[in-house]
This record gives structure tokens, sequence and C-alpha cells, in this order.
């Protein structure tokens, strides 16, 4: 079993990263916003993707 922490950084980890690759590929900002809040809830943490949301 994981640890919370380790679970947590996970979870931030699979947001930042995400954002990451598709900036890498050239896709837009609003792109990339509209793609994270559609994966919301089912591919990733709503909180986590909102906290990246507002720091974007």
């Amino acid at each position: 079993m994981l640890a919370p922490t380790r679970v947590l950084g996970s979870l931030i980890v699979a947001v930042a990263d995400y954002v990451d690759r598709h900036r890498r590929r050239g896709e837009s900002e609003e792109k990339i916003r509209r793609q994270l809040s559609d994966q919301s809830g089912t591919r990733f943490d709503p909180a986590f993707v909102q906290a990246m949301l507002e720091i974007m």
C-alpha cells in the first residue's frame, strides 16, 4: 500500500506531466485547458485539475 503522500504526489505529477507533454507538442493553452477540464473526474483528480487551471 502506498503512503498517502505518495498517492497525492502521483496525482499532482499526472496533471503536470500531461500539461508539460502537450505544451512540448505545441498545443495551445486553451486546448490544454479544455482537455484537462474534459478529463477532470475521469482521468485526473478534479481538485488538482482546478489547481492547475488556476496557475496556467
